[in-house]
């Protein structure tokens, strides 16, 4: 901030000018900022506490404001959460992240917290990785606090486009529009769970999943692994499949061609999927 201060010409001559022989000092600057002539350079502390209220304040009003206008609206209905003991909470998407011979155990959201009955868990056909939608009820037991009661039949997924060329086919389908995250997980993880799940039930199945790639696990690029195109749109997502089998039938072992596992990529791959 530039000052100009109109000095009385009391000079006396061949006296000089004190501004202009020791120039503005600290004091003359401190005595401005008393005065107001200048800024304070350096806010006190209790300017600071000041105009942080200040600042408090108006972000409460703004809160109020975004209140009112939503109020206004007429849609606007908060409602603090209180689980409720015996309420079905109903179409909660769980993913199974465990299964023994008597029980599995979903996740809601990454929370491993939902027991699943071994009667339930054989009649919806459950696989590690894939996701369901499920109705539980809270029913707090060891390390899980909820219960599911009943999972949903999977929705089929809408053929729209279908082809073979050189062996391998094509096809297009719609499903109920998804999560894409939570349908592939980071780096496909989702989907390596589930391939790793039809591999520990269908041990052939790792050799008719990796072709010639040698490894004790299931190889993403393996020939035989069906390939996915996944993509949200409006109302749906789409998966296209590109596989060389479609439905295939798996000899339990390399060299044996009784007892042969059938596997349907639709059925027992894509579907687990989504929910």
């Amino acid at each position: 901030m530039a000052i100009t201060l109109t000095l009385a010409n009391n000079i006396q001559e061949g006296e000089e000018n004190p501004w202009l022989k020791e120039g503005i000092l600290a004091d003359d600057e401190e005595l401005a900022e008393e005065c107001g002539l200048m800024t304070p350079r350096v806010m006190s502390d209790f300017d600071k506490m000041i105009e942080e209220e200040e600042e408090f304040l108006n972000d409460g009003l703004d809160i109020v404001e975004e209140l009112e206008a939503v109020i206004d609206k007429g849609d606007g209905l908060f409602v603090n959460e209180v689980i409720q003991p015996g309420k079905v909470y109903e179409n909660i998407p769980i993913r199974i992240i465990m299964k023994k011979n008597a029980f599995a155990i979903g996740a809601i959201d990454g929370n491993s917290s939902v027991y699943i009955s071994c009667g339930l868990m054989k009649t919806a056909n459950l696989t590690i990785g894939s996701i369901h939608m499920a109705n539980l009820i809270y029913k707090p037991s060891n390390q899980n606090d909820w219960k599911a009661i009943f999972i949903h039949p999977k929705i089929d997924p809408v053929l729209v486009n279908e082809f073979s060329s050189e062996g391998i086919n094509f096809s297009t389908y719609h499903v109920p529009k998804q999560n894409l995250g939570k349908m592939i997980g980071k780096g496909g993880i989702c989907i390596q769970k589930i391939l790793n799940d039809i591999v520990y039930n269908n041990p052939s199945m790792k050799n008719a999943f990796n072709g010639d790639i040698v490894s004790d696990k299931v190889m993403m690029e393996g020939e035989g692994v069906p390939k996915l195109d996944i993509n949200n749109f409006d109302d749906y997502t789409e998966i296209k499949v590109w596989d060389n089998h479609g439905k295939r039938c798996i000899p339990t072992t390399p060299t044996s061609e009784s007892n042969p596992v059938m596997f349907d990529v639709i059925e027992d791959f894509a579907k687990k999927m989504y929910c």
